[in-house]
């Protein structure tokens, strides 16, 4: 992924090891969005509350993390791929979506 755009913005890969890290690098690399990979649990809150002061989007793999604030996951239902979307922190960071992409998800609100 790195090097790569999508509408206009490159994508850049930075490693952060933890809550500790995180506020360093957004002030560093003006991070827009954070990918939350799984086995953070014990740093999810800081996380979680760092990116909501600083509007940035969350996302992860681990559908779980959703329901403990961050704001789009994606899980596997039946087979298939499936959006889950927190919207209350999804609106707090300042990203909305489409009716027609909220009815592709699970929503959580």
């Amino acid at each position: 992924l790195e090097s790569k755009s999508v509408k206009g913005m490159t994508i850049i890969l930075i490693p952060v090891k933890g809550a500790d890290q995180l506020q360093s690098a957004i002030k560093n690399y003006g991070i827009n969005m954070l990918y939350v990979c799984p086995g953070l649990d014990d740093q999810l809150s800081r996380i979680v509350q760092t990116c909501s002061e600083n509007k940035i989007l969350t996302m992860t793999g681990y559908p779980p993390y959703a329901d403990k604030g961050v704001a789009v996951g994606l899980s596997v239902e039946n087979g298939k791929p499936r959006l889950v979307i927190n919207t209350t922190v999804s609106k707090q960071v300042g990203s909305n979506f489409s009716a027609d992409v909220l009815r592709l998800a699970r929503v959580i609100k």
